[in-house]
């Protein structure tokens, strides 16, 4: 668990940690990234009632997202770990052992996730379920993953020690979810859990939150670029295709915003990606289009 600032939220994110019935030992590694808001004073409370079920690792130093999740991540001593930002929740008490269970009777699987629920803090908003949004499909592999995230944080279980050493460039990558699955789904499948047993909250000083849109987009492109050659451009198609995709989304967010001139810009850029790649990005442009609903997902950025 990484938590910065999220005074409103982390207590419910560990209790929803605590609460779980497994078989087996585990503990809840939480590095706490010097919050300035009550944050810290209230993980120092649990890690002192619960000493033996929570591993705190409190900054001296305001990290930042990147380091603070890498550091965190080396710190997990489990053969699993399941991840939860301060700000979400698990809704189900045998959320950990179901997964844990998933991964030792499928070996080749690296990565298992489920459904989540999505909440808001804007009350015009309506909670909605989500997980992978084709039900029909419940295995995935490395190139399913290259072309867009489809795993919700708060769902996912991978093996520990898979990424071994952290690549250089994971420390500039952003996001940092996204390429921690694209490295542990070079070593097997993705499971998919057709159960909601968590919450994804979305709030205005959320992470996702504070990008504008173009620059949201302009690292996720970045971040398959560096992708691309830690593969040994293996996946070129593949990545060229999700980009391309990227730029489309781009183009239709700014046609939307009246921005014609940046529209037609991202539009050249994504067909220049279309004939590199010589694939067309149909399953990422009909994921964007179908599964979300365009005018709610493009209207709360900038």
């Amino acid at each position: 668990m990484n938590t910065y600032n999220h005074v409103r939220y982390v207590r419910q994110a560990m209790e929803s940690v605590l609460m779980q019935k497994v078989n087996f030992e585990h503990e809840l590694v939480i590095g706490e990234d010097c919050s300035t808001d009550g944050t810290r004073e209230i993980v120092l409370e649990f890690a002192r009632r619960y000493p033996d079920r929570i591993r705190l690792l409190p900054r001296v130093r305001n990290l930042g997202p990147r380091e603070n999740w890498i550091e965190t991540l080396q710190a997990c001593r489990g053969q699993y770990i399941a991840v939860l930002e301060g700000d979400d929740y698990w809704s189900s008490v045998h959320k950990l052992q179901k997964q844990a269970d998933f991964l030792d009777a499928h070996p080749d699987f690296s990565i298992c996730f489920h459904a989540i629920r999505h909440i808001s803090d804007d009350p015009n908003m309506q909670p909605r379920s989500e997980g992978y949004r084709s039900p029909r499909k419940s295995v995935f592999t490395l190139e399913d993953i290259l072309l867009y995230n489809f795993i919700p944080t708060a769902s996912v279980m991978f093996r520990n020690g898979l990424i071994g050493e952290i690549p250089d460039w994971f420390r500039y990558a952003r996001p940092l979810d996204w390429p921690t699955h694209i490295l542990n789904a070079r070593h097997g499948k993705i499971g998919f859990i057709n159960e909601v047993m968590g919450v994804y909250r979305e709030h205005a000083a959320g992470a996702s939150r504070s990008m504008k849109y173009v620059e949201w987009i302009a690292e996720f492109i970045r971040m398959l670029e560096l992708v691309n050659a830690e593969l040994g451009f293996r996946y070129d198609a593949t990545i060229r295709s999700a980009i391309c995709a990227w730029y489309f989304r781009l183009a239709l967010h700014q046609t939307i915003r009246r921005n014609l001139a940046g529209a037609m810009k991202s539009a050249r850029m994504g067909i220049v990606e279309c004939c590199r790649s010589r694939k067309f990005p149909a399953a990422a442009v009909r994921y964007f289009i179908t599964e979300y609903k365009v005018g709610e997902w493009l209207s709360w950025r900038d």
